[in-house]
């Protein structure tokens, strides 16, 4: 049943034309950025895409040390030192690390090779 007041081809050509504007917007949707950005951490990848390591390559990463330096560095520093000993603090600064290893140095690996003289200081035995 078509109407005579309706053009029927007129709105069909419309309707056409509404569609492939509508695809065309749609498509450059994805490169505009309409659609939202999922929440939370990206999943991981394996191919080229893989999300790199957090650490740093180059003049940035530090080498780790020998095993043992740590220790033979803080005799070493307090030999120097005599009897009265040296600060946690100033070893860690000598010796190029933080107080919280030197004191766990000292009371797990030196504790027989060094001993507390006061608070925070020790010396050699």
């Amino acid at each position: 049943m078509a109407h005579s007041f309706i053009d029927v081809k007129g709105l069909a050509k419309r309707i056409q034309e509404v569609k492939q504007e509508l695809a065309h917007l749609l498509h450059l949707e994805s490169y505009i950025g309409g659609t939202p950005k999922k929440r939370g951490r990206p999943a991981k990848s394996i191919g080229k895409n893989a999300i790199k390591s957090v650490k740093p390559k180059g003049k940035g990463r530090r080498k780790s040390g020998k095993r043992g330096a740590l220790g033979s560095k803080i005799l070493e520093f307090l030999g120097a030192k005599g009897k009265e000993g040296a600060h946690v603090k100033d070893i860690a600064a000598a010796v190029g690390t933080k107080p919280a290893n030197v004191t766990a140095w000292t009371y797990t690996t030196g504790k027989s090779k060094v001993k507390k003289v006061k608070p925070a200081t020790f010396a050699v035995k």
